[in-house]
């Protein structure tokens, strides 16, 4: 799938990206570390030494944001099918009695990671006793530092657990085509992974009663993350009214290629069509370079602005798309400049839509809202600012698009 780097750190263009489409956004009654604290009970009877790549599988940081796609298993194709989409943020820290300091997730989560030892605490909810732990007012949930497949036990519990490291490599981490160093914990029949940089990607497995959670949008420390790496995608008109188009692509995994798509000719809300396909030519787990020439553009529109973008496959059938990119037949009075917050927003909250820039104040402009299938969900009218509803729009990436006479700005938005 694609994703930008900035724009996601996944492939596109702009800092746009998009994560895949997803469920209706519900807090996990248990959230992910939730699970991790009923699953993962034992103290590592091996020592190493704490590492700042062995602290960064578990970045706990104010602001940091994980959205989850959970899929049910059928037994016919697809065999994974979405089903709903969970949301996790930190939103503070706070210090407790014992003196330790703990990060606060909206789910009500606390956790607190010891850079010395490596080691993952939660404090003990009050009624279930003393712990075993060195600190009996918390307990582990696991230990960042241990990378041998050997079985090992908590503090806290005769549990038993599986733990490995997998180095870098191309296999995928939740639905973020990411070769990145990962941890793989197995557990109860559960599967986890934590990948570093980014934290928690997978959890899936028997354990979970045929469904597993898959990392489709990460936001951490500023950093945004989505599903093949677009580095860049850019439209540019040649003489004759040809456009050329070119992108470049890191990482890419299990990608069969990219139709080429052209909109708009002058026509508002015109559909999208299939120009051409171009089929990878990366190796698995590296990047490619790409161009197209569209030497179809109709002369009789060469006053309007005409749209392009990629709508990439993966092997398994899986779709995703870029941002949008246009040429312009014929200058505009001014460059559109939108500006949208808050970006990304909660499910069911307002966003504010603004237009900067050098336009013409006397004129109604066309606000459209595009879900990553590339289907248009919401038009509404306005001349500089608006306010646009997300209730009803499901958890996920959109695009935004501001037109009138031959001016276009596109901006993505998040909702989870």
């Amino acid at each position: 799938m694609i994703r930008r780097p900035g724009d996601a750190d996944s492939p596109h263009t702009r800092d746009s990206a998009g994560v895949p489409p997803a469920g209706r956004i519900t807090r996990p009654i248990i959230s992910l570390l939730g699970i991790l604290c009923l699953a993962l009970l034992l103290v590592p009877q091996i020592t190493a030494q704490v590492s700042s790549t062995d602290l960064s599988y578990y970045p706990l940081h104010l602001g940091n944001i994980w959205v989850y796609q959970v899929s049910e298993f059928h037994p016919n194709p697809p065999n994974w099918r979405p089903v709903d989409t969970l949301a996790q943020e930190i939103i503070g820290d706070t210090v407790l009695g014992n003196g330790h300091r703990y990060a606060l997730f909206d789910t009500g989560l606390m956790v607190r990671v010891d850079s010395t030892s490596g080691r993952v605490y939660e404090p003990v909810p009050s009624g279930l006793g003393g712990s075993n732990c060195p600190d009996s007012t918390e307990r582990e949930i696991f230990n960042l530092t241990v990378d041998t497949a050997a079985w090992y036990s908590r503090c806290q519990s005769g549990w038993y657990d599986t733990c490995r490291i997998v180095p870098l490599s191309s296999e995928r981490v939740g639905q973020l085509n990411l070769s990145r160093q990962q941890r793989i914990w197995e557990d109860w029949l559960i599967t986890y992974r934590i990948a570093e940089g980014i934290g928690m990607c997978f959890v899936g497995g028997p354990g979970l009663v045929n469904k597993q959670r898959e990392l489709i949008y990460a936001r951490i420390n500023g950093k945004e993350y989505f599903p093949v790496e677009l580095r860049v995608f850019t439209a540019s008109l040649l003489e004759g009214n040809t456009v050329r188009l070119q992108w470049e692509t890191e990482n890419e995994l299990q990608n069969r290629g990219f139709f080429v798509q052209r909109s708009g000719e002058g026509r508002r809300g015109a559909m999208w069509t299939d120009l051409a396909f171009i089929p990878s030519n990366a190796k698995e787990g590296r990047g490619g370079s790409y161009e197209y020439i569209d030497r179809a553009v109709k002369t009789d529109h060469a006053t309007f602005v005409v749209r392009y973008r990629l709508r990439q496959q993966d092997y398994d059938g899986t779709v995703s798309y870029s941002p949008v990119d246009h040429v312009q037949f014929s200058p505009p009075t001014g460059p559109p400049d939108l500006e949208l917050y808050p970006n990304p927003v909660a499910a069911g909250e307002q966003v504010s839509a603004q237009l900067g820039g050098d336009l013409r104040n006397d004129v109604t402009r066309e606000l459209q809202v595009f879900d990553a299938l590339g289907r248009r969900v919401v038009t509404q009218f306005f001349d500089r600012s608006t306010i646009l509803n997300t209730v009803g729009l499901p958890a996920g990436v959109y695009f935004l698009s501001v037109s009138s006479e031959a001016e276009v700005e596109t901006e993505r938005l998040v909702i989870f």
